[in-house]
């Protein structure tokens, strides 16, 4: 399988390194559960998706699910996960519910 390359304009920005760093050191030694807050709107999901990002370029073999509960994000992020999955050779699943 070739490598991942991900274009993106996106450079992390204020406190994302940080938590990109410290949530990344986590996962490497083992933590089940972490937790990020952040107010909508700070940039959580673009952190889950650096961390989701340098997971599977380490490892192709890994599964990752990563929910996203607001429908605002929904078509956004299926089109940052676009090369990563074409590179995998999958696609990534959208399903919206809307209450009644």
């Amino acid at each position: 399988m070739d490598h991942f390359v991900l274009h993106s304009e996106y450079k992390p920005t204020g406190d994302q390194p940080k938590a990109i760093e410290y949530l990344s050191n986590g996962i490497k030694e083992g933590k089940k559960f972490q937790t990020l807050l952040g107010v909508t709107g700070s940039g959580k999901t673009e952190v889950f998706l650096e961390i989701a990002k340098s997971i599977v370029t380490r490892n192709s073999n890994a599964q990752i699910l990563l929910l996203v509960p607001e429908i605002a994000l929904s078509s956004s992020f299926t089109s940052f996960l676009a090369p990563l999955s074409r590179f995998l050779g999958i696609s990534p699943l959208s399903v919206t519910i809307k209450s009644p």
